[in-house]
């Protein structure tokens, strides 16, 4: 049985707050620039882990704990520890309920308080009434802030340790700066591509860069689905890697520089082999006539991948062409 049995409809989001933020990715992450005092203590806590104070009839923590979009099985956005105060937490989302104070639910945050790298979102609202039904319109923002977070330390930590080598091929055949995690050591390259991997049999994370020289529409699969079913095969060539297109979510924003760009989630599976995972792609359309796409999955049978998937994409965050 193929490990990518659950299917997510799919969908295309061109304007609102997960292109904003994923274009906010590459301007200005909310950590990566930061530096922790040597007197501040190392915050704790696991990747994804958040604690929650204060909530109301679970109204934040259902926000937390939807399941993540773009992986084969259920796993929620995040590992909720409730109502214990733990000041050195990487993660903390504390609610203040006041009606004296406030008079709609808001969100604010703040940085390395207690520790370093952290982030504090307060939530004020002014009651439990108002928390239920305000907290869905805010849920996206706050899932993606804590997220970002976590992407914005997985760079910190790629800007200290990174695979030199491999980046420098990267720049002299794309022509963009990477961060390559120090891991990925086996490598495949052809015409226009450049296919990183590591070794571990239990969980593979690849990382794929190729060039097209045609006109690319990041939600359609064909160009993906012709250059890796062509440099990725199985035991023999009739295994290969396809898309499973009906799971596929392309996001459209405009980076820094004003350029449109895309990001692209979903599900690959091997044609005649019960092999299959999730990837995610970063679609640079450099001109009319050249398309770069950077590319990571992972295969994995039997493990969780939230973690592993959204620490291996953080590369694509990169800001390619500073």
């Amino acid at each position: 049985m193929p490990d990518n049995d659950r299917r997510h409809s799919c969908r295309s989001r061109h304007h609102g707050a997960d292109a904003w933020l994923f274009a906010l990715i590459f301007t200005c992450g909310l950590l990566t620039g930061c530096r922790r005092s040597p007197l501040m203590p190392q915050s704790g806590g696991k990747p994804f882990e958040v604690v929650l104070t204060g909530d109301i009839d679970s109204a934040v923590y259902r926000e937390l704990t939807l399941d993540m979009e773009g992986l084969p099985q259920p796993e929620p956005w995040f590992d909720v520890i409730q109502d214990q105060e733990q000041p050195l937490a990487r993660n903390i989302v504390k609610v203040d309920a006041d009606p004296s104070r406030y008079t709609r639910t808001h969100i604010r945050y703040e940085q390395d308080v207690n520790a370093a790298p952290q982030l504090i979102v307060y939530i004020h609202t002014p009651n439990g009434a108002a928390l239920q039904r305000e907290m869905p319109a805010l849920g996206d923002r706050l899932r993606r802030l804590l997220a970002q977070a976590e992407t914005d330390r997985t760079l910190r930590f790629l800007h200290e340790k990174h695979n030199s080598q491999s980046e420098s091929t990267i720049l002299k055949m794309f022509g963009i700066k990477m961060l390559v995690p120090e891991d990925l050591t086996a490598q495949r390259q052809d015409k226009d591509f450049l296919w990183l991997s590591n070794t571990s049999a239990e969980a593979q994370r690849c990382l794929c860069i190729y060039a097209v020289h045609h006109p690319y529409a990041a939600n359609e699969m064909d160009v993906r689905d012709s250059v890796l079913g062509r440099h990725i095969k199985g035991e023999t060539d009739a295994m290969y890697m396809r898309t499973a297109r009906e799971t596929v979510s392309c996001y459209s924003y405009t980076a820094h520089d004003g350029r449109n760009e895309y990001i692209v989630r979903g599900l690959w599976e091997m044609e005649g082999d019960a092999m299959g995972g999730p990837f995610c792609q970063r679609v640079i359309p450099v001109d009319s006539t050249r398309t770069i796409v950077a590319e990571v999955f992972v295969f994995a049978p039997g493990l969780k991948k939230r973690n592993m998937m959204r620490a291996l994409e953080a590369p694509l965050f990169t800001n390619f062409f500073n």
